[in-house]
């Protein structure tokens, strides 16, 4: 049995080691391995990039869930025994609710926010970290009350909470033997309570091999991770953050705790700019554009600004507009486009080799071209009309008020 706990800053780093262990368990014939991730989504790009990699054609026998799944499926014979129905959010801050108008059960220090509406929920969030984190008798004699009230209403109530799913989750690890666990891969699962890095712990302890990736930089989950898997995170990123360029350098300490030596940084290697305001901000980013063009000689066509959100368009054409920049403004920036997204999922589609997933994603963006009335593919659109022009208000905002009065 081999457990082993990876962390590294880069995502793309973290998703390739853990494709390449997924696809040697493949290659060794493997045949039952558990993918944990923190969404379906993620526990899919792993096991398509395992594929590739590997020469599993293949991946029966792969199952691809997420902790809180997980922990569903191992709890649910017992659920079923004892009755109980798992409790979601709006039920467990129903129950809550129940518990604050009960005139049974003194509030003590929040009778006087009783009647406010968000109670319920805050007591709702505060309880459930409680049990998750094992404190069964908080010293604060109110919240030992409301606790207390709390549970007996879910169990009147026939209603299981996340921290009870998870204690009867762990309970089924601990009693399955090694034959009937198969392999475990935990991919950038956020672990933050005692809960859910017991039942980790249990899964990887009766599992034949079990791997975990996870961020550098969030402690608490490679806190309990290591917790889990009894040992300390390795990375083989170490002399990175020692040797890099300054763009590796700040991706690899800019969440670290360690201190590292300074080190002559070239003046076109990083930049780093702050300003009050989205329009400051533009100005900024305008000035960087005609440094760029005057300093290296690069042409303003091959340069790009990608923003965060749209509303930075109005920012960066007045910006552009008094530097004198001509600029395009993609449509994109304003309004999500679907047709490069279904681009995209094309794109993927021809990498993983035809994929009938990412064609299926592609057919439900619905951006397929109609077809002719004798059935073949429509004709392709003149030379002349496959590049869409700008905006009519963009090339006025560029051009300045004086092509506006002609």
């Amino acid at each position: 049995m081999s457990r082993a706990l990876f962390s590294s800053p880069s995502a793309e780093t973290r998703l390739e080691r853990a494709a390449s262990w997924l696809a040697s368990l493949a290659d060794r014939g493997e045949p039952h391995v558990t993918i944990v991730a923190a969404s379906l989504d993620a526990a899919g790009e792993v096991a398509r990039r395992a594929l590739a990699k590997g020469r599993a054609a293949a991946s029966f026998g792969w199952q691809r869930t997420t902790l809180g799944m997980l922990a569903t499926t191992l709890a649910r014979p017992e659920l079923a025994r004892q009755g109980l129905v798992p409790a979601g959010s709006l039920a467990l801050e129903a129950i809550c609710a129940r518990v604050v108008h009960d005139d049974g059960v003194r509030l003590g220090r929040f009778t006087p926010i009783a009647e406010r509406p968000g109670l319920p929920r805050a007591l709702a969030r505060t309880l459930g970290e409680l049990r998750l984190a094992g404190i069964a008798d908080p010293k604060d004699p109110d919240l030992k009350r409301l606790l207390a009230a709390f549970e007996k209403e879910l169990d009147d109530a026939r209603l299981a909470d996340r921290a009870r799913t998870f204690a009867l989750a762990h309970a089924a690890a601990e009693a399955q033997d090694a034959a009937a666990v198969g392999a475990v891969l935990v991919v950038d699962v956020p672990l933050r309570t005692r809960a859910e890095a017991d039942l980790l712990a249990a899964i990887a302890a009766r599992a034949p091999a079990a791997f975990a990736v996870l961020p550098a930089g969030d402690a608490r989950a490679l806190e309990l991770a290591a917790r889990a898997f009894g040992g300390k995170a390795t990375t083989v990123e170490e002399d990175v953050a020692r040797t890099g360029s300054a763009v590796d350098r700040l991706q690899h300490l800019l969440f670290s705790s360690e201190t590292p030596e300074p080190r002559d940084v070239g003046d076109e290697e990083l930049t780093v700019l702050s300003a009050p305001g989205e329009s400051r901000e533009a100005v900024e980013i305008a000035r960087l554009v005609l440094r760029e063009a005057r300093t290296n000689a690069t042409p303003l066509d091959r340069i790009a600004v990608l923003v965060r959100t749209p509303q930075y368009g109005a920012h960066l054409a007045e910006a552009f507009r008094r530097a004198e920049v001509p600029a395009f403004f993609a449509r994109g920036t304003r309004k999500p486009d679907p047709a490069g997204r279904a681009l995209l999922a094309l794109l993927a589609c021809a990498a993983e080799g035809l994929s009938a997933r990412r064609f299926a994603e592609y057919l439900s963006l619905g951006v397929v071209p109609d077809e002719g009335e004798d059935g073949a593919p429509p004709a392709p659109p003149p030379r002349g009309d496959r590049v869409a022009p700008p905006a009519e208000d963009d090339l006025v905002a560029l051009q300045g008020p004086k092509a506006s009065e002609h």
